[in-house]
């Protein structure tokens, strides 16, 4: 028999689903404290959505269906605001992403024969990296990314191809670059990568050898490649088309031929590389 406080609590689930489900995992506004929820209301308001809806956000997220990336972005705002964000680094933060997402693509794209694939291949999101080995930036950015594509949210989702483009400014970066395309010969680049940035402080020219080794390179074809001329060559030549797709430091990523110029936090990025999946598979509402 049922009893009348069992049907009580059968409706009040009903009528507040996400009590029961949502957590702020999912949902980074639930750990909001009131005025930070009040602050991240007042945003939404203001700003508008730039695909998906033509309304403000605030107004979006109450249409049915909902636009995900109304939906997206009111986490994104949210995250910023717990972290103390100001109201215009906010706005800074919605306007690059957006640009990002609708800038014009690259016109020819890019050659990724010379490029280390990480992520199965065919995945309908392309990100194009350009690091560079002495990169301190590059160092914290590759490997939770490298993860996140190989075994984590963005498997079968993304594919990475990863260039080398030294910058000047860094110490050994042309023997690190080197030596990534030396491993690249054998499809070991990233696995290379790794090692330089896990062992990023105490990085030696001679330790690159003892890494190559390590991953289980052929040494004498690596030793070959790293001094053949036609290495340094296909170095020049990523380095010129980068320039020609103005990429001025690294990390400079490329999601689907668009240059990507919002934040670079590892949880913005996966954030928006699910963004453009969805877009891809055309799952824009809820």
């Amino acid at each position: 028999m049922t009893k009348p406080y069992d049907i009580l609590f059968a409706a009040l689930l009903c009528l507040f689903p996400a009590f029961s489900s949502a957590t702020a995992a999912d949902d980074p506004c639930l750990s909001l404290t009131t005025a930070e929820r009040q602050r991240a209301n007042d945003i939404l308001g203001a700003q508008y959505c730039y695909d998906c809806c033509d309304l403000t956000l605030a107004e979006c997220l109450q249409q049915t269906p909902r636009c995900r990336l109304a939906v997206r972005l009111e986490h994104f705002i949210c995250r910023l605001v717990e972290s103390g964000r100001s109201c215009r680094e906010i706005d800074k933060a919605l306007r690059d992403r957006g640009l990002s997402m609708m800038d014009t693509p690259v016109r020819n794209g890019f050659d990724t024969e010379t490029a280390a694939r990480v992520g199965k291949a065919g995945s309908p999101v392309k990100v194009v990296l350009y690091i560079c080995a002495r990169c301190p930036f590059c160092s914290k950015l590759f490997p939770p990314l490298y993860r996140a594509v190989t075994n984590g949210v963005l498997s079968s989702k993304v594919a990475l191809f990863v260039k080398i483009f030294p910058i000047k400014g860094h110490p050994y970066s042309v023997e690190g670059g080197l030596a990534a395309m030396a491993a690249w010969h054998q499809g070991r680049m990233a696995e290379l990568l790794l090692r330089a940035y896990e062992n990023f402080e105490d990085f030696k020219p001679e330790q690159l050898p003892v890494w190559a080794r390590e991953i289980g390179l052929n040494m004498a074809d690596y030793e070959r490649a790293v001094k053949a001329p036609e290495t340094r060559e296909r170095l020049v030549e990523i380095k010129r088309e980068g320039y020609a797709a103005r990429v001025q430091a690294t990390p400079t990523l490329f999601i689907n031929n668009r240059r990507y110029q919002g934040l670079m936090d590892h949880e913005t990025l996966v954030d928006v590389m699910l963004e453009v999946y969805e877009r891809v598979r055309g799952d824009t509402y809820e």
